[in-house]
């Protein structure tokens, strides 16, 4: 069996640099962004596909919707900050959807970045993540530099961020974008990562001039949550295909990408197709085999089914 590059990198008796890489969702902190001329937009019901913003039902005239605008200082294949404007206007919404943190520089002394996302360098402390024999679910905390007052200024427009999403995203120096490096990085890879933590704002500890502190939750650990949260399905994924749930990130052209049909057999030659030839015929079937055949037979799967639950069934 042939180990994945994560796997060989984690087994190394020397490794490259372990990089975090923090990204805040602020998704469900937004159940409308207001422009200044009072119409309402749900970023909830964006649709990246179109690259429109479905507009929330009552609000606006049918047919008015709001455009999905890239950012100058990200280039068009690095995943950016959300922005939308007003057909006709330049009114930009008052928020973001996405803040992503990185302590670090990458070699150019730029901004890191990961799987086309840009995780821009700000002072942030994350820690408490470690998992004791005491039976209780570990509560980190996130400090995260106030100087500028940006984050006061958050946490006045969005309750304290309470019920905002923290995913910390761990990778290896050596898997970083090629755009890291000056020359370039063929052992980039966006799937060469530890599994992603997603954890919860659960409560604001400290507000200074200097830091703001928050208390985070495991998704388990919040009041009211119940278990199990969806449908167990023994031999299908219910993940949606390339999602954040999901997380394959491959793209034509990237080192290892074969495109895959939903029979789990690559597409005839598609070498010679066109890149977003391969992209559009790239489909998953939505098995064990399919998430094996995009991570690796050894890798850790983010498959959103339950192959076992069958064992059980009567």
């Amino acid at each position: 069996m042939t180990a994945t590059p994560l796997r060989e990198e984690l087994d190394a008796p020397f490794q490259s640099t372990l990089v975090e890489l923090y990204e805040l969702d602020m998704k469900p902190l937004i159940s409308g962004l207001q422009f200044k001329s009072g119409r309402l937009y749900d970023p909830i019901r964006f649709d990246p596909d179109s690259g429109q913003q479905i507009v929330s039902p009552g609000t606006t005239p049918a047919g008015v919707s709001a455009l999905r605008e890239l950012d100058p200082d990200y280039p068009a294949d690095i995943d950016g900050p959300y922005k939308f404007t007003q057909p006709s206007s330049a009114t930009p919404l008052d928020a973001l959807r996405y803040l992503r943190f990185c302590n670090d520089r990458n070699e150019k002394g730029e901004p890191v970045v990961f799987a086309r996302k840009k995780y821009l360098p700000y002072p942030i402390k994350v820690e408490g993540f470690a998992v004791t024999g005491a039976g209780k679910l570990p509560r980190p905390t996130m400090t995260l530099a106030n100087v500028t007052g940006v984050l006061t200024a958050l946490s006045g427009s969005y309750d304290d961020l309470l019920g905002a999403r923290l995913r910390r995203v761990r990778t290896f120096a050596r898997f970083l974008d090629a755009v890291n490096f000056n020359a370039g990085n063929p052992e980039a890879d966006p799937n060469s990562r530890l599994p992603d933590e997603i954890w919860v704002v659960d409560r604001k500890v400290t507000e200074n001039r200097m830091y703001v502190q928050f208390e985070l939750a495991s998704m388990l650990d919040l009041e009211g949550v119940q278990v199990p949260r969806r449908k167990i399905v023994a031999n299908s994924c219910t993940w949606r295909y390339r999602s954040e749930e999901c997380g394959y990130a491959k793209l034509p052209g990237d080192a290892g990408f074969v495109p895959y049909g939903t029979d789990d057999l690559p597409v005839p030659n598609y070498a010679a197709l066109p890149r977003d030839e391969q992209g559009r015929l790239d489909i998953c079937g939505h098995r064990v085999a399919s998430c094996k055949l995009r991570f690796g037979a050894s890798a850790v799967l983010p498959y959103g089914g339950f192959p076992g639950a069958n064992l059980y069934s009567r």
